[in-house]
């Protein structure tokens, strides 16, 4: 629980998207307006157009210009802003224009701000001149997760018939960033070559039909795609017996949250994985790359794949709580309400 001094005031999220469907939408705003609403604080996404009485609204990774203009009026009205940034939005490789206007605006905000919350400590790196604070991805459990842990475990109990499944799951791409499924790509030799002394079939989950078509689709051994839904996802990822999640790593990657990591290995599938920061975390419970040698010591050693899935889930279920969101976006209010909310 927030301190009582925190109880009544009042939070708005304003989301660069209102769509539930995108990850961090549902991470960084849903979620958490849901756990700290149970705690006393009014929480509630803000309307497109900012209406509405708050004490603090979060920016979460909302910066159009209508977005400067909003944050400045409530700064003006004597409203807190906080701007959340889980991604380095920042980083324009090749001076592409779009990407060098978003950046520019960006730090439009940012300097209006009156803190900044991020999602990874290689994010506050990017925002040296601002007070930030550090707030974790809520945690989400897919639906169906129990059924899919269940069926991941049972299917290391059945006899092996020589192959393996493996599956990679994510959103297609990221305009004028190199990743997406052109990490997957950079892997595909490496399958192709384990194909021939263990057959493999590739399960693709994501939202781009034509970038798996691209990339993927002329594969030497057995691809298939399916479109990501959140009824049918864990569904279809428990199929499998290895979750595969390559990247190329960049300025932007380095940056990423270990949200795929703590899904996969909460459905029950060991994760073979291009160590980035956020990931060094799950080292004791995953296999870094070498993804021939890696991918067949899961497939052959079911007991290990098995311990490292018990040891993540262990981990996670410890550390990533309600209380741990509600203690981090605490942590914020406090800095910018203390004194306000004692009187509300």
């Amino acid at each position: 629980m927030p301190p009582l001094s925190l109880s009544g005031i009042r939070v708005g999220w304003k989301p660069f998207n209102y769509d539930a469907r995108v990850p961090s939408v549902r991470f960084r705003s849903i979620l958490p307006i849901r756990i700290l609403a149970r705690t006393g604080i009014r929480t509630n996404l803000v309307p497109s157009d900012g209406s509405g009485d708050y004490d603090c609204v979060v920016f979460q990774k909302s910066y159009t210009q209508a977005d400067y203009e909003l944050a400045q009026e409530y700064v003006a009205r004597g409203v807190k802003v906080v701007f959340d940034l889980c991604d380095n939005h920042f980083y324009a490789p090749g001076d592409q224009p779009m990407l060098v206007e978003r950046a520019a605006r960006l730090r439009q905000i940012v300097d209006v701000a009156d803190v900044v919350t991020v999602s990874t400590p290689a994010v506050a790196e990017l925002v040296p001149e601002k007070k930030v604070f550090l707030v974790d991805d809520a945690l989400e459990v897919p639906r169906g997760a129990a059924v899919a842990r269940l069926r991941a475990s049972w299917r290391r109990r059945l006899p092996r018939r020589g192959g393996g499944r493996i599956v990679w799951f994510g959103n297609g791409e990221s305009k004028g960033i190199d990743i997406g499924l052109t990490e997957l790509a950079r892997i595909v030799p490496d399958l192709e070559s384990l194909h021939r002394s263990t057959p493999l079939r590739l399960t693709v989950i994501s939202n781009q039909r034509r970038l798996f078509d691209q990339y993927v689709g002329g594969s030497s051994f057995p691809v298939r795609y399916v479109r990501w839904n959140a009824t049918t996802f864990a569904q279809h990822f428990s199929t499998n017996d290895v979750c595969v999640i390559p990247m190329n790593v960049n300025p932007y990657s380095v940056c990423r949250t270990n949200n795929r990591v703590r899904t996969a290995l909460l459905l029950g599938l060991p994760v073979v994985a291009t160590e980035i920061p956020s990931y060094a975390e799950f080292d004791p419970w995953m296999l870094v790359e070498n993804w021939q040698e890696n991918i067949a010591r899961y497939l052959d050693d079911r007991e290990l794949a098995q311990q490292h899935v018990d040891g993540a889930q262990a981990h996670i279920s410890s550390t990533y709580t309600s209380s741990r969101v509600v203690e981090q976006w605490t942590r914020v209010f406090e800095s910018l309400l203390g004194e306000q909310a004692t009187n509300v």
